[in-house]
């Protein structure tokens, strides 16, 4: 039987997240999924009354040219090893989609692990995602623009700087987001860091969001 968790299971799903993703347990990583608990709808499968699957569904809008849409997300599918029921996220799915239907949300997205698991739920890839790596030697000749300064800003102060232009510029399905989600991130992308550009009125023109990792030949 699925069930829809309450703040009483919040452990219980904490717990599950962590070994089904191999995460260690610390107040950052149990601050980020206690805001995303409570900001969404969470399935769970119990027997004998422990968890033994659960997906998340956060709700939010997306921006198609101007027209918003409802959208489920899904995200956190996981199932414990001695989960018994080989069908459990099938329920959990099917019940997702079912309150999704009722409650005339539109669109679901998700980011998956696998296409072909996905796909038999009726998802298809719609968006890609684009890695750069720049090794430091090909950016210290940069020359910079007279009419640009840039400013390194703390990622605290990300919705206040870059949310509007984040907003104008996203019209092509991308996800809205909410004050909780800009003020969660950090506890999650603890090693990102953030950069303004800002013309010469002080108006922000563009930002870019990087973080610094290793480079193998």
């Amino acid at each position: 039987m699925t069930y829809i968790l309450n703040k009483k299971d919040f452990n219980d799903y904490r717990n599950l997240f962590l070994y089904s993703f191999n995460y260690d347990g610390n107040l950052q990583v149990d601050a980020f999924l206690k805001k995303v608990f409570e900001k969404s709808i969470v399935y769970g499968i119990k027997n004998n009354y422990n968890l033994i699957a659960s997906i998340t569904n956060i709700p939010f809008q997306s921006n198609f040219f101007g027209k918003r849409f409802n959208v489920g997300g899904i995200g956190n599918v996981m199932s414990a090893p001695e989960n018994p029921k080989n069908n459990s996220i099938d329920l959990l799915m099917e019940q997702s989609f079912k309150d999704m239907y009722d409650n005339k949300i539109t669109l679901s997205y998700l980011a998956p692990f696998s296409y072909d698991y996905y796909r038999r739920f009726g998802y298809e890839q719609v968006f890609e995602k684009t890695n750069i790596k720049i090794p430091f030697s090909k950016t210290i000749n940069v020359k910079g623009s007279s009419n640009i300064h840039i400013k390194r800003c703390d990622f605290s102060e990300a919705e206040n700087l870059i949310g509007d232009i984040y907003e104008r510029n996203n019209t092509f399905g991308g996800v809205k987001r909410d004050s909780w989600y800009w003020n969660n991130r950090p506890a999650w992308f603890d090693k990102e860091h953030l950069a303004v550009a800002y013309d010469k009125a002080g108006e922000v023109k563009g930002y870019v969001i990087y973080y610094f990792g290793k480079f193998y030949n």
